[in-house]
């Protein structure tokens, strides 16, 4: 296998102490493994079994059958049973603030953000009130949607909060997205360009949107954008930053 960035392995604890690792993928099925004990390495074993197979009532598609840029984040806890739509995802310290206003939490203002890869030193392990999130690519450059896919800490499954992609370019574009972050605001930013080609001097729009529970997403403004966003329909939805 030709070694590069596509080829990356990533890494993330759970709040309870869990090791989870992915990576080595371009454009191939998921490789994934879990400790099935916290802090026990000699209990690393494959899991890909535990991602929730997508719900929807349009075609059956499998993000898991080519997965590329695997990158996992803190995001929001899965409370009770997720279901096969996605479930209920929670913040539960968070205040939820009007479009454009100032979230703060029930213990007063959160000024702590999502880590783009948590590592596995103790300042950076995921709080109790926070939940492990997956990003990660589906299909081919040119041609790709990005999925989001949220842990339940108590079932050891993952489920993604959308039955559909949050982006999705088709046979016309690919998004490249950074890793979702959560900011200072309580809101998860997602920032992306579209590229048209392989190539990279083909990449354009500077695009944004936000969401509270990583199923729901917004612009700035707070108009609701619906899923999954499209590039031929990014400008007219208000997500372009910079095109």
């Amino acid at each position: 296998m030709e070694w590069n960035s596509h080829h990356d392995v990533v890494l993330a604890l759970d709040a309870k102490g869990r090791l989870h690792v992915t990576g080595g993928m371009h454009a191939t099925p998921l490789l994934y493994f879990r400790t099935a004990l916290p802090h026990r390495l000699d209990t690393l074993a494959p899991a890909a079994d535990s991602f929730r197979r997508i719900d929807s009532d349009g075609p059956k598609r499998d993000p898991l059958r080519m997965v590329t840029y695997p990158a996992f984040f803190a995001g929001p806890p899965i409370r009770g049973d997720a279901g096969g739509d996605g479930g209920t995802l929670s913040s539960p310290n968070l205040e939820v603030a009007p479009a454009g206003g100032q979230a703060e939490s029930k213990d007063g203002p959160r000024g702590d953000s999502g880590r783009r890869r948590p590592s596995l030193d103790g300042e950076n392990d995921f709080e109790a009130d926070r939940g492990l999130a997956l990003v990660l690519r589906e299909g081919a450059s040119g041609s790709g949607a990005t999925w989001v896919y949220s842990y339940d800490d108590e079932t050891g499954e993952w489920h993604a909060p959308s039955p559909v992609p949050i982006l999705e370019g088709g046979a016309d574009s690919s998004p490249y997205p950074e890793t979702p972050v959560r900011g200072p605001d309580g809101w998860y930013h997602l920032v992306w360009v579209w590229r048209d080609t392989p190539d990279v001097s083909s990449n354009h729009d500077v695009c944004h949107v936000r969401s509270r529970d990583l199923r729901h997403w917004e612009t700035m403004a707070g108009v609701a954008v619906p899923l999954p966003i499209r590039v031929h329909l990014s400008s007219g939805q208000g997500v372009v930053q910079e095109p």
